[in-house]
């Protein structure tokens, strides 16, 4: 494997069971900060909207007498500590409300906890921050805090940074994650405060001032799910710059101290980025109420004791219809400050008494052509593929709910319209010595310098809050009961994408979070847990081609045949003849020589796929032809060429068929191109482990996103599966725990796991594409570390691999299992299917108490939501 690369930066691998937005947090923070360098004239307005000059005089005087503010300065900022700062904020609080009227009405404070860090069980914050604004009293918070710093534990070293979040929350003990999840439920805006000038800090010092505090406002994101943005402070020592985030990125500007600090304190819920559609059901099932409205007692019951958030139930309304959620099913995209911030539940509808599945997440607005920019949501999609009067299941997710939160838009609603003018990096130095500018203008473009050393920004995406209602609840991939059960998913999921392509749309995200295993009936009486079917989900990512639709409507299409047939007869007699001698001449052993041929359909398909697109290049169609004919016979290795010959020797037409060549479909109507459906707002094409090699190895890919290119995302779907499972239920191989002696054995595999999976992008592009360089290294280097569990599925992963190589043999040809490879996808599992059903599968002991595990799982489960829903809908009738 010396010609693969690891990313030697990394001391320890990261494991797959970690969510993937977290096995790149960098990443993720790099594209949050890409968008913050930009210099903002409206936002000091739209979150300051100071009061009059006499109340700050007013507030100012009162601060003197309390000496909170001496000598033109506030007393003991910022050297002295995080304690002044705390004093002056809650000093500028409660002058405010006293102005206003307010005197005791506060709901935050600002504390300052800085000294005492408890370890993270997150990788996005590692600490707290130095100041907080929490919602509650000063008194209850300090008890509860002074409780929770008695309970810390040392701060990780940094070489135990990459872990899975289990394995982090497993140096805490329960109640400690309890009390921190109370504490970040509570937290209104966090504060990043460094004791220097601004003009003291190098560029590098600086972004790691700004990667610090996103941090912490990924972390209010991650644990407050109805938060729709939020702020952050960092105190350059008199410098203050308030920082804002929701799902479009991170706006910064240099603020005004009291008036920020007044406008902080003193906002509404919503204007602090608290979602007025999600309300909290309480135990007690009598009434809903919003998070921030809970006392602390509320905020222990309501989340210290749902199993960190996923058994929290919340309330929200679909067009009308009110779902009230069981448990979550996906948070790990919480935290994604630009990007769709998805959340999953599963739910209950108490009218209808029926269990559904939510899908909460910020959906991009096209900006393509010259229209209004219109919202981008999957439900859009999936509306595309209903037919009147079709009942047929069609094996992808069923929709039965939708809405847009009109007025939640990022950047139309949310920021006002607030705009930006960003400035390249290399002007940094330029700025920060003109004085051609106001004193405010230059310190934030000094920042704007700093953030934007990434790379290019990406431009800012308006987003809007959408939430989708799904009829059907499935398990992840990875709980399959049996090898059959895994491949019969895998197959019906192949069933879906091709009823999407065949409707002009493209999935673009196979991945291991959008394939599932939905029982047939969650509801029935008698739950059968073996009763599934495979579903094909989350098409928020997917593309329709709008040209080929039209086509589709107007029967525009002619079969592949047809063009043939449109052929001069005498060129096409000539096309075979030059075909059946390059064969017989070439490529046929010579026991077969002038034995066997080429069927006709087979040479016409051959023809088809390498009819040149210009007419001038007709001349060299023979040679095309004959090159095509050969890559597919080189597909094959030695003993499967053999086999076929062999067949087609021994057949009364002696000659070799498309089923030999596995060729499957050729005459059906073209798919769609997908030429002109190139990716929108700048959005990746795939989930990165799963990605094509060919996609994977550029940010932005002229290259339209096809059918080739989802199969093998599926591929290595199954790979990644196969190296990482034990077997039945979803268990982690012992190889890839941590605990697990590093032997070179488990080296080996944690290796793979690595170069194809959970590396960097630019380190899983290379081990990919370097691996279709050199083909034979799937069998003799790869598939030897897959679970032994999975080795009755060699023959289907090789054959996979052969269909991928073929397809991707030519940069110019596009053959058949290019265009059509689900088919050949397909047929090759079913052939897997009949292998399995003739050798029994699986059956050790140890295999068959993992079967049992997972059904019992699975009834478990739907016990628990059966409860629910006669819980919420007071029917003790249900089943």
């Amino acid at each position: 494997m010396d010609s693969y690369r690891v990313d030697t930066k990394r001391s320890v691998p990261a494991f797959p069971g970690e969510p993937a937005e977290l096995r790149r947090t960098d990443t993720l923070i790099k594209d949050a900060t890409q968008n913050d360098g930009t210099l903002i004239r409206e936002l000091t307005e739209h979150i300051t909207q100071a009061p009059d000059s006499p109340i700050f005089e007013a507030i100012f005087n009162a601060l003197k007498e309390g000496k909170l503010y001496t000598g033109e300065k506030w007393a003991g900022l910022p050297s002295k500590g995080d304690g002044p700062f705390q004093d002056v904020c809650n000093g500028i609080q409660t002058e405010f409300g006293n102005q206003q009227g307010l005197a005791g009405k506060g709901k935050g404070v600002w504390l300052d906890r800085h000294s005492q860090k408890p370890s993270s069980f997150t990788n996005t914050a590692e600490s707290r921050p130095d100041i907080v604004h929490l919602l509650g009293v000063k008194e209850v918070w300090d008890k509860h805090l002074e409780s929770l710093s008695k309970q810390d534990t040392p701060r990780m070293e940094p070489q135990n940074m990459i872990r899975t979040r289990a394995e982090k929350n497993s140096e805490l003990s329960t109640e400690q994650l309890k009390n921190l999840i109370v504490y970040w439920c509570r937290v209104v805006v966090a504060v990043e405060i460094k004791p220097k000038d601004f003009s003291g800090y190098s560029n590098k010092e600086v972004q790691a001032a700004i990667q610090q505090l996103t941090g912490y406002m990924r972390q209010i994101f991650r644990e407050q799910h109805d938060r729709r943005f939020a702020f952050g402070l960092i105190l350059f020592h008199d410098w203050l710059s308030v920082w804002y985030c929701d799902r479009s990125g991170l706006l910064g500007i240099k603020a005004l101290f009291t008036r920020i600090i007044c406008r902080l304190s003193t906002m509404t819920p919503e204007e602090l980025g608290w979602d007025p559609t999600m309300k909290l059901y309480r135990k007690d099932g009598n009434h809903i109420i919003f998070s921030h409205e809970l006392d602390f007692q509320g905020v222990v019951e309501g989340f210290k004791d749902s199993a960190y958030y996923y058994r929290t139930h919340w309330v929200m309304s679909i067009v009308g219809k009110t779902y009230v959620t069981i448990r979550a099913l996906s948070l790990s995209r919480a935290e994604i400050m630009c990007g769709r911030g998805q959340l999953v539940w599963s739910a209950v509808n108490p009218e209808e008494r029926t269990i559904a599945v939510i899908k909460h997440s910020w959906s991009p607005y096209t900006t393509r052509g010259p229209d209004i920019p219109s919202p981008r949501f999957e439900a859009a999609v999936y509306a595309l593929t209903g037919k009147a009067g079709d009942t047929k299941d069609h094996c992808i997710g069923r929709v039965v709910a939708i809405q847009i939160y009109f007025g939640n838009r990022t950047l139309v609603d949310i920021r006002k319209g607030i705009t930006s003018d960003p400035l390249p990096a290399s002007e940094t130095s330029k700025v920060a010595t003109s004085h051609a500018e106001p004193q405010e203008q230059i310190i934030h473009q000094t920042i704007t310098g700093v953030t934007n050393m990434f790379e290019s920004a990406l431009p800012l995406t308006d987003r809007g809050l959408c939430r989708m209602a799904l009829k059907d609840y499935g398990y992840a991939i990875k709980r399959f009961l049996s090898l059959k059960e895994l491949l019969q998913t895998l197959s019906e999921c192949i069933d879906g994408y091709e009823f999407l392509l065949m409707n002009g749309i493209v999935h673009r995200d196979l991945s291991p979070a959008n394939i599932l295993i939905c029982p047939v009936d969650i509801e029935a009486a008698q739950f059968e847990p073996e009763k599934v079917v495979g579903r094909l989900n989350d098409l928020d990512h997917a593309k329709v081609d709008m040209e080929y639709r039209k086509r589709l409507t107007g029967h525009e299409f002619s079969i592949s045949s047809d063009l043939i047939e449109q052929m001069e007869l005498d060129d096409l007699v000539e096309l075979m003849a030059n075909l059946q001698s390059y064969f017989n001449s070439f490529l046929l052993g010579k026991k077969f020589r002038n034995r066997i041929g080429l069927h006709p359909e087979l040479s016409k398909a051959i023809i088809y796929y390498t009819l040149p697109e210009d007419p001038e290049g007709a001349d060299d169609h023979a040679d095309e032809a004959s090159s095509y004919l050969r890559s597919i016979v080189k597909s094959f290795n030695k003993s499967q060429w053999k086999e076929i010959q062999e067949r087609a020797a021994n057949q009364e037409s002696s000659q070799v068929t498309l089923d030999d060549f596995k060729i499957f479909g050729w005459q059906r109507p073209p798919p769609p191109s997908f030429r002109e459906c190139n990716s929108e707002n700048e959005e990746r094409s795939g989930t990165v482990p799963y990605m094509s090699h060919k996609l994977a190895s550029q940010d932005k890919s002229e290259l339209p996103h096809t059918a080739i290119h989802d199969m093998e995302a599926l591929f290595w779907v199954l790979l990644y599966e196969a190296f990482t499972r034990e077997g039945p239920g979803g268990g982690l191989r012992v190889e890839l725990r941590i605990k697990t002696p590093e032997t070179l054995e488990v080296l080996k595999v944690r290796n793979k796991v690595h170069c194809f999976f959970d590396g960097p992008r630019h380190i899983i592009a290379y081990n990919k594409k370097e691996l279709f360089n050199n083909k034979t290294d799937f069998s003799s280097i790869v598939l030897p570390c897959i679970h032994p569990y999975f080795n009755p599925l060699i023959p289907l992963l090789e054959e996979w691999w052969r269909i991928l190589c073929l397809a991707h043999d030519s940069d110019t040809r596009r053959g058949i299992e290019y265009i059509y490879p689900h088919l050949a996808f397909r047929q090759a599992i079913q052939e897997a299917l009949g292998l399995l059903s003739a050798s029994g599968g699986n059956t050790e002991d140890q295999y068959r108490a993992m079967m049992e595990k997972e059904i019992n799982r699975r009834r478990q489960d739907q016990i628990e939501i059966m409860s629910m829903l006669r819980k919420i809908c007071g029917d003790e009738q249900l089943p």
